[in-house]
């Protein structure tokens, strides 16, 4: 895994924190990804489903994920996740039958596709964590093959497309209509390959560093790769 972040900056433009990407040479998943902090002891993630919208304005900062993301063909998403001193008994904490997990399961991050965030509406973990995946079913192999039956970037792609079928489920709706989902791409973009390739290059290298560019043009705070090459 290789992680490339930078100095805060606002976020106000595509609605995202980060650009992950996740695979192995030949099938790479690429998510734009919003991370959201749960407030305890009140269980939600307020403001989230109004959050950047202004006064005279409609459009806020999940409508700029979900817009942004596409333009530049890549999937959005949500992590929720937790900081507490102790690990909070929560009372909404999901239960997921195909891994055996229950209500007070320590199981981190959750994960959530944008569109399927949106059609919910609602802010409180009890409303999202019936459309969410725990995170680390990217990489593991406890959910019985379930996303990890393929490669990596399948896995990335089967949470997010769970997280749409929670979601229609939960609405009753057959689907979540205009929900673009873009499959792994066989390479990866140019300023992800330099952080794949050129890692040992990046200090100091300021704003000729490509990445630096590209998060700068899109105020990305930084980048995630988990590559699962042999030999990686």
């Amino acid at each position: 895994m290789k992680i490339k972040a930078f100095n805060k900056t606002d976020e106000g433009v595509n609605g995202s924190d980060w650009e992950w990407w996740i695979g192995q040479a030949g099938s790479w998943f690429g998510m734009r990804v919003q991370a959201k902090r749960i407030k305890l002891p009140a269980e939600t993630f307020a403001p989230l489903q109004r959050y950047g919208i202004k006064k005279g304005s409609t459009v806020g900062q999940i409508d700029k994920l979900l817009s942004r993301a596409k333009y530049d063909g890549l999937n959005s998403a949500y992590c929720f996740y937790f900081v507490s001193k102790k690990w909070p008994a929560l009372r909404a904490w999901p239960v997921y039958n195909f891994i055996g997990g229950g209500p007070v399961s320590p199981q981190g991050c959750l994960v959530a596709d944008a569109t399927a965030v949106k059609a919910v509406g609602k802010d409180s973990l009890a409303a999202l964590a019936a459309i969410c995946v725990p995170w680390h079913l990217l990489v593991c192999h406890c959910a019985g093959g379930k996303f990890n039956s393929g490669s990596p970037a399948d896995a990335g792609g089967a949470m997010l497309r769970t997280s749409r079928q929670l979601a229609a489920s939960l609405l009753k709706v057959d689907d979540l209509g205009d929900a673009p989902a873009f499959p792994p791409r066989s390479e990866l973009p140019s300023h992800i390959s330099y952080l794949r390739e050129g890692s040992d290059g990046l200090t100091g290298l300021k704003d000729a560093d490509p990445l630096r560019g590209y998060a700068k043009e899109r105020d990305l705070k930084g980048f995630v790769l988990i590559d699962t090459s042999e030999g990686s």
